[in-house]
């Protein structure tokens, strides 16, 4: 997943990102909404485990991390 298709997902879920936005000072819609972002990019979400989830989310924001990284040493 590239991190443009992250951000065009989490853009979705204003609850996330804009402090404007009622529901963002709700952590049951931010969990939700972060749960809808996992299913999108992981297709087997659902039949996971806690642990399975918790290593698939990590290693997916060390992949972005790294990634971003990479691109502005590359920039400069």
């Amino acid at each position: 997943m590239s991190t443009e298709n992250l951000i065009e997902l989490v853009e979705m879920h204003p609850s996330i990102w804009n402090k404007s936005c009622e529901q963002y000072k709700d952590r049951y819609e931010k969990e939700k909404a972060w749960i809808e972002i996992a299913r999108r990019i992981f297709q087997d979400w659902d039949t996971l485990g806690k642990k399975e989830r918790n290593k698939k989310s990590q290693r997916a924001i060390s992949t972005q991390t790294f990634q971003r990284k990479r691109a502005t040493t590359n920039l400069t």
